[in-house]
């Protein structure tokens, strides 16, 4: 005799195995979710982190900031000390135009890496950190011209290379690192700087601040500056006839310091008016 409140064995078997499905299924759906909105938050804190790496590569006061800033002295040596620029390059700090770090080793201990939000962090790993899975690295090589066999005073350029190390990727939605990496050639300003300032007997005390040897050198009494030695002198001559005569101006001292005088002001006809 069959018993009409209960369930026969398929039954349960059925309904069990329907239960189970539908809760992959939600499990996949809750799962799929997660892993979509750690990829919006994450590529959302990228491009943030990623536009200021930007911006302070392309800045002037930025660039001269890391390339003078004491964390990177040995990385720049040769950009530093005009020597051969080959083999040079390496990891450095990136400074913004305020002297503050923007990436880079010294803003975090040596990790510098930050969460899918762009907080920073600092304990990303290369084998693995789901809480810490981010982190940009920023480096320069130089590029050097193919003719001649020295490298001074390369074109420099600048990278930014992204890590992302979860401890299982297969947890969430792919990124692309290498969407989010930067790369940029710019011009060594720093050369410029060093070769002017050199060619006029100074000496470099910043990375834009050029020290003359001669600054405080002035002429004797009766003698004008009319140019400069190679080496940053100036070149004093003594004025011939520096006196004008009543009525006159001087006009202009040429280069053998001939003082040339003419007239100031005078009147036009009758009128009140004078011109030069």
């Amino acid at each position: 005799m069959l018993n009409q409140k209960g369930f026969s064995l398929t039954e349960v078997i059925i309904a069990v195995g329907l239960a189970s499905l539908v809760s992959l299924i939600s499990y996949q759906i809750v799962f799929e979710g997660y892993r979509l909105n750690k990829k919006v938050e994450g590529v959302s804190g990228l491009n943030d982190i990623r536009q200021n790496i930007y911006e302070a590569f392309k800045n002037p006061s930025a660039f001269a900031n890391t390339v003078a800033n004491p964390t990177n002295a040995a990385a720049f040596a040769c950009i530093n000390n005009a020597t051969d620029c080959a083999a040079a390059g390496g990891v450095i700090n990136l400074l913004d135009g305020s002297n503050a770090v923007v990436r880079g080793a010294s803003r975090n201990g040596t990790n510098d890496g930050f969460d899918f939000s762009g907080a920073l962090c600092g304990t990303f790993n290369l084998a693995g950190n789901d809480n810490c899975p981010f982190r940009y690295v920023i480096s320069w090589s130089p590029k050097c011209p193919l003719a001649p066999a020295t490298c001074i005073n390369p074109l420099i350029k600048l990278s930014a290379t992204l890590q992302f190390r979860p401890v299982d990727k297969s947890k969430f939605a792919v990124i692309n690192e290498s969407q989010f990496n930067i790369n940029i050639n710019r011009p060594n300003k720093k050369a410029s700087y060093t070769d002017a300032c050199t060619k006029v007997g100074g000496t470099m005390i910043s990375a834009t601040q050029c020290q003359l040897a001669y600054v405080n050198v002035s002429c004797p009494p009766n003698n004008w500056v009319i140019g400069f030695a190679a080496n940053g002198a100036p070149i004093c001559n003594p004025i011939v006839g520096h006196a004008c005569p009543k009525g006159q101006v001087l006009l202009g001292v040429d280069a053998a310091g001939v003082a040339h005088c003419g007239p100031g002001c005078f009147s036009l006809g009758s009128g009140s008016g004078s011109i030069w």
